[in-house]
C-alpha cells in the first residue's frame, strides 16, 4: 500500500502543472510590459548639441545629426553614455 504522502503526489503534480499553464497563459495574453513597466518606451530627451557633449540628459541621433553615420546614444545627467541600436 502507498504511504499517505505518496498518494498525494499525483494531485500535487497536476496542481503544479495547472499553475504553470495558467501563469504562462497570463503572461502571453497580457504581454511582457504588463509585468515589467520599466521596459515601456520612454520619452526621448532633447537632442545633444554636439556629438561630444559631456553632460545630459540628451540624445544623439546619428542618422539625423552630424554626417548621418555612426551610432546613436543617450547621455544621462552624470555624463554616462548608453548606445542604442
Amino acid at each position: 500500500m502507498l504511504s499517505k504522502a505518496a498518494s498525494y503526489a499525483p494531485a500535487f503534480l497536476v496542481a503544479l502543472g495547472v499553475f504553470f499553464l495558467g501563469w504562462a497563459a497570463h503572461g502571453f495574453f497580457l504581454g511582457w510590459n504588463a509585468h515589467h513597466p520599466d521596459s515601456a518606451p520612454q520619452p526621448r530627451p532633447p537632442a545633444c548639441t554636439t556629438e561630444d557633449q559631456p553632460r545630459g540628459p540628451c540624445f544623439w541621433d546619428a542618422q539625423q545629426q552630424g554626417n548621418g553615420h555612426g551610432h546613436s546614444f543617450y547621455v544621462d545627467e552624470q555624463g554616462r553614455v548608453y548606445t542604442t541600436r
